[in-house]
């Protein structure tokens, strides 16, 4: 399932929190070191000494001068005050999610390569980025006080799961990065998260923000799909953009379209889609992928057509072009009732061994299994000792695996598969089994038959919620306001020129894409930070096809940035005397990526980003149609 997205977390909070936290994998974490897993030794080498710590000691130092004055405000709720570092904490999430749009060319930039919030964005308007970014900053910080207020008045709490692991973040934090900065932790927290921030306060409003994803995941799981929506047709897609109006040339077109069919003839199954999509998106070879529900809207006329048509079958994938978007790569998951199926979930410890690996190596990573195996009196008690083991370097990763029907068809751990979906089974079974193709010894635990719903389900219905809430925004139902005013973001020292926007266009990106290896921690109630997305990949695709799959999307990226290139110096040499129909030509390209939301995937505080066509309802607005439905919002 997808996680609640905010940026703040990805960015200052994430590395820490992932390193720190769980069975997560990334080149900086030791623990990824094989040779390191497979002993308990201690390292008696000396270590060099850490550089002398050279970074920002101050808020201002580390976000510059301007958000300081959209900050302190005392906000209302429902006739109750909102702490005020929590509405900070909201609005630094939404400086940093507009600077990633500004890096992306959508605002712009000061020389710190944040959001020029002093900056005019031109157009009819003259808004500056300042005015759109309060705008957005307060529905972001209303829309997060009406979910966390649905989920306290429905009793909603997090697992002792979710808060250890807020609790180890935070005192990861404390042990392993505090020191190195000479800060104390309370100036710490303040050049992180705002004035008055303190350990307790943060640990307050983390917590606030994991009851939100708590809240959002039951909603999701309680859902029942209504008749009229079980038949909407599901695809995972990832976009090659590549416009009909637009200065690319004939030849660059051609390997766009090359670039599209090679990964679709890459991915033999709607798995494989799925992962390409998501590494394709990381290295920028795609511009948007994700999984969505399909309506017939006209949006997307070509790609409603494929998934509504008779002959269409669960795993047929294809290259489809849209004039106002370019080449989409697309794989039919079926319909929205589809997206929900029982299938069994392993918890499972993987102990890693080479299948080269001397003897006394895979006899000790058997040992390994069996000892943690005889320890373990329930099932329960494999997510602690996995935990405990992984931080000793002797298990690789851990956690609830689900062997959906899709999984089924891509699986390289055949013998996990064979255990889990033995008829046999029986919840509470413990095991150690020995997979000689992937190489590891795995302690698996069977949990029993569960429900499974798709990513394309939980956007389909996030959607939803966020849109009904959106409502109650509009409606001023809660009160929420501030008396205190506010300001004009001092000029950047050097701020970079400001781009141009125009009126938007009748369609955006969807804000409910999927971005590659979600960002946020997955917190599972595994204590693993790892997705069962993460697993897949990381554990269950075989190495030769992770291979052929990174050669392709190296190619693709090549043919996209050659092609953004080609229509970047086509635009640069156009004249004066260009024909009207080709100024309106690279305006509508200007305009649509200007719109496209190439940011986090699933807004969770209900951002105001319009969708991509072909999902729900859709609510891009020219400019002035925005001012003035957002001047009602504010006080």
């Amino acid at each position: 399932m997808k996680k609640t997205a905010t940026l703040i977390l990805s960015t200052a909070l994430i590395a820490a929190m992932i390193a720190g936290c769980g069975g997560k994998l990334n080149a900086t974490d030791p623990s990824t070191d094989l040779s390191a897993m497979t002993s308990t030794s201690e390292t008696t080498a000396e270590t060099t000494p850490a550089p002398a710590y050279e970074g920002p000691k101050t808020f201002e130092e580390l976000y510059g001068n301007q958000i300081m004055t959209y900050l302190e405000h005392q906000y209302y709720y429902d006739g109750n005050p909102i702490m005020k570092q929590e509405a900070n904490f909201y609005f630094i999430n939404t400086f940093i999610e507009m600077s990633n749009d500004a890096n992306m060319g959508y605002y712009p930039m000061t020389d710190m390569r944040y959001v020029d919030l002093a900056a005019e964005v031109e157009g009819e308007s003259h808004e500056k980025c300042g005015d759109i970014f309060l705008r957005k900053a307060e529905e972001d910080l209303e829309t997060a006080f009406i979910k966390i207020s649905r989920a306290e008045a429905e009793g909603v709490t997090l697992s002792d799961d979710t808060n250890k692991l807020i609790d180890d973040w935070i005192s990861n934090i404390k042990t392993q990065t505090i020191p190195s900065t000479g800060l104390s932790a309370d100036k710490y927290f303040e050049m992180w998260y705002g004035p008055g921030m303190t350990e307790d306060i943060l640990k307050t409003v983390i917590q606030r923000f994991f009851l939100i994803e708590e809240y959002e995941s039951r909603y999701v799981n309680s859902y029942e799909i209504k008749k009229d929506e079980k038949n909407l047709p599901c695809v995972v897609y990832a976009i090659i953009y590549a416009p009909e109006k637009s200065n690319i040339d004939k030849d660059t077109r051609a390997s766009f379209l090359e670039s599209a069919n090679s990964m679709k003839e890459s991915c033999k199954s709607i798995t494989e889609l799925k992962s390409m999509a998501q590494q394709a998106y990381q290295y920028g070879a795609v511009e948007q992928q994700g999984q969505m529900v399909v309506k017939k809207e006209k949006k997307i006329k070509n790609v409603e057509d494929w998934a509504y048509s008779k002959n269409r079958k669960i795993g047929d994938i294809d290259v489809i072009y849209e004039p106002e978007w370019g080449y989409y790569i697309v794989g039919y998951m079926g319909t929205l009732a589809d997206q929900v199926e029982t299938a069994p979930n392993i918890r499972y410890a993987l102990f890693p061994v080479n299948k080269e690996a001397e003897q006394a190596m895979k006899d000790k990573a058997k040992s390994d299994a069996n000892t943690m195996k005889d320890s373990c009196k329930n099932l329960d008690d494999i997510t602690g000792l996995a935990e405990a083991a992984y931080a000793k370097g002797l298990v690789l990763d851990y956690g609830d695996f689900m062997i959906t029907k899709e999984m089924r068809e891509t699986m390289a751990a055949q013998k996990f598969k064979e255990w889990g979906i033995d008829e046999n089974r029986k919840k509470g079974d413990i095991e150690v089994i020995y997979d000689e193709e992937y190489g590891g010894y795995f302690l698996v635990g069977y949990l029993g038959e569960e429900e499974y719903r798709s990513d394309a389900l939980y956007n389909y219905v996030l959607q939803n919620l966020n849109q009904s809430i959106s409502k109650e925004v509009e409606g001023k139902k809660h009160g929420f306001h501030t008396d205190d005013e506010f300001g004009e973001a001092p000029i950047a020292p050097t701020a970079t020129p400001t781009p141009e926007i125009t009126e938007e266009p009748v369609q955006t990106l969807n804000p409910d894409a999927t971005a590659p290896s979600d960002v946020t921690p997955a917190v599972q109630n595994t204590g693993s930070s790892m997705s069962t997305t993460d697993v897949l990949i990381v554990v269950f695709f075989t190495l030769a096809g992770v291979a052929i799959l990174a050669v392709i999307i190296i190619l693709i990226n090549y043919a996209v940035k050659n092609g953004r290139n080609a229509a970047k110096t086509a635009d640069a040499y156009s004249s004066d005397s260009d024909t009207d129909d080709d100024d309106e030509d690279g305006e509508d390209t200007k305009e649509a990526d200007e719109a496209e939301d190439a940011d986090e995937p699933e807004d969770a505080e209900g951002s105001d980003d319009s969708e991509m066509p072909g999902n729900e309802d859709k609510k891009a607005e020219s400019k002035d149609d925005e001012d003035e439905k957002s001047g009602d919002n504010e006080e």
